[in-house]
Formats: C-alpha cells, sequence, structure tokens
C-alpha cells in the first residue's frame, strides 16, 4: 500500500470535517446575507448568494455521493444474502435427494 493513501477512517474523519465546515460556512453566509441586504450592499449580497449557491451544490454532491456509496454498499450485501441463501436451499435439496436414495435401498 502506498504511503500517501489514507485510511478509510481518516477519509471519513475528512469528509465529516468538511462537511461541518460547509454547514458552518452555510450559517455564516446566511447571517452576513441578511446584513449586507439590510444596509443595501447590492453587489456584496449577489456575490455572497452567488458563493452560497456554490456551496450549497458542493454539500448535495457530496451527500449524493455518500448515498450512492451506500445503495451500492447495500445492494452488494443482498447480492451476497441472496446467493448465500440460494446455496443453502440446493445443500437443502441435495441432502434431501441424497436421503430419499438412502431410504430406496
Amino acid at each position: 500500500m502506498s504511503g500517501t493513501l489514507l485510511p478509510k477512517v481518516a477519509w471519513q474523519a475528512l469528509y465529516l470535517s468538511l462537511k461541518a465546515s460547509i454547514r458552518s460556512v452555510l450559517s455564516s453566509m446566511s447571517k452576513a446575507k441578511a446584513e449586507f441586504q439590510r444596509k443595501g450592499e447590492r453587489k456584496k449580497f449577489k456575490q455572497l448568494a452567488s458563493d452560497e449557491e456554490m456551496a450549497r451544490k458542493l454539500q448535495e454532491d457530496w451527500e449524493t455521493e455518500e448515498e450512492r456509496k451506500r445503495l451500492a454498499k447495500e445492494e452488494a450485501t443482498n447480492d451476497a444474502l441472496i446467493r448465500n441463501y440460494d446455496d443453502i436451499k440446493a445443500r437443502i435439496e441435495v441432502d434431501r435427494l441424497l436421503a430419499e436414495r438412502l431410504q430406496e435401498e
């Protein structure tokens, strides 16, 4: 494994930290936006509104990616369970056939 790769736990911690930072920035931006609007500073207000929209889109993209990964993992787990169930079901059928054959003899 390369020395530049971070463990999964570190990536998760980084992700949660960034997510919290974005929420904090959005909250601060909303407060500043309200203040600029009160003061009538249209140029700063428009720029802040644009920055806020970009931050919201970034947060949505991360949440969408997180949901996609969660669903993929859940689907893989379900597939494994179904394969396991089918294997067990096939073994039970083989055991039943073997038992029938032994009883006939």
